[in-house]
């Protein structure tokens, strides 16, 4: 019982949250347990993965793009305490929900960004978009696969790392002195 008390009071435990967003299934179950993470997490930086899957079939992007949207108005709120937030989409409006919802943010913990877009048949065209407008200053590694990332988030002090891959093409990474 001492054990068990004193890992639920240990805020570092619970700062990876990790969402697996295979469809709607089970999900409601999910967020709460994702919600108390958060709480029990306490004031500590939050390293946040998000992953819809590719394996997803179109009768169900539309459950899915909705749990998208319910994860990331969970951690909204918690802006302040990112330092890590990977998401993998499935689906084109999975991706416009996630950017329509971070775009303004200023991310003052943010060290590290990685956003896919995992192709779909159908559904490849995810539009330019605008991505933290308000600032990720901390940032030091942006990776993003198959978007349009409209312009960099400002500032870009510290960034050492972008990284960006689209379709079947090589990578291109570039370990810059200065962006932006």
């Amino acid at each position: 019982r001492r054990w068990r008390d004193i890992a639920l009071n240990n805020s570092l435990l619970w700062t990876r949250l990790v969402f697996e967003i295979p469809g709607a299934q089970f999900a409601q179950l999910r967020f709460k347990r994702q919600q108390e993470y958060i709480r029990r997490s306490g004031d500590c930086s939050l390293d946040i993965y998000i992953c819809t899957g590719p394996d997803i079939s179109d009768e169900t992007f539309c459950n899915v793009d909705a749990c998208l949207a319910y994860a990331i108005d969970l951690l909204l709120p918690q802006w302040l305490r990112w330092k890590s937030f990977i998401v993998a989409f499935a689906s084109r409006t999975g991706a416009i929900e996630v950017f329509r919802r971070i775009k303004a943010l200023c991310v003052p913990k943010l060290e590290y960004v990685r956003l896919c877009f995992l192709y779909h048949s159908q559904d490849t065209d995810v539009p330019q978009m605008p991505l933290f407008e308000g600032g990720a200053p901390e940032l030091i590694t942006a990776r993003y696969s198959g978007l349009g990332i409209q312009r960099c988030p400002p500032p870009f002090q510290k960034l050492r790392e972008l990284q960006l891959h689209s379709g079947n093409t090589t990578d291109m990474r570039m370990l810059p002195t200065r962006f932006c």
